[in-house]
């Protein structure tokens, strides 16, 4: 006889890494696209992990920079644990992916993002879909949130074509 737990268990190990895979297909559709914009990958893409116990990771990332030799890049994070999410009045509480351009940095990940959502002293400005702030020697950081449920039952390309490429266009031109 199975044990349902145990079967339970395995289940949801089977999800999450066909979610992992999903999201990391969809990873690669935006960056495709965004490659029109003249931006291209900077790195391996980028998870959280603890070095001393196993766990589920609490976010997973993608750097963009441009082709030419500018010295920004457009940051995109997936956050899966919601604490990081708390500040409800900037952030839908929701599993969702961060679009951001970073005005001193490099395309590769750094736990300074982070204080985007872990930081109650940083001052953040919420002008209807972006956010902006100032973070050390980040520089300025600019950004909008698009929940994954936008991508359920749709046309990914779509949905990129319409919720991520004109904001990310507006990312570039307002720098």
């Amino acid at each position: 006889m199975q044990n349902p737990k145990s079967n339970n268990f395995f289940e949801c190990i089977k999800w999450f890494n066909n979610f992992a895979s999903q999201l990391n297909l969809l990873y690669d559709k935006i960056r495709d696209c965004l490659n029109t914009l003249k931006l291209k990958e900077k790195n391996k893409r980028y998870t959280n992990y603890s070095p001393t116990s196993p766990r589920i990771p609490d976010l997973f990332h993608m750097g963009l920079v441009p082709a030419r030799k500018e010295k920004f890049s457009i940051d995109i994070i997936s956050i899966f644990n919601d604490e990081y999410l708390s500040k409800e009045e900037l952030f839908k509480r929701s599993p969702s992916i961060f679009i951001m351009r970073t005005e001193k940095d490099s395309g590769y990940f750094t736990d300074r993002m982070m204080k985007i959502f872990l930081d109650d002293g940083l001052h953040i400005n919420k002008d209807n879909d972006f956010f902006e702030c100032k973070i050390d020697d980040l520089g300025n950081v600019k950004g909008f949130q698009i929940e994954l449920e936008e991508f359920n039952n749709r046309n990914i390309e779509d949905v990129i074509n319409r919720e991520i490429i004109p904001k990310v266009k507006m990312l570039l031109e307002n720098s």
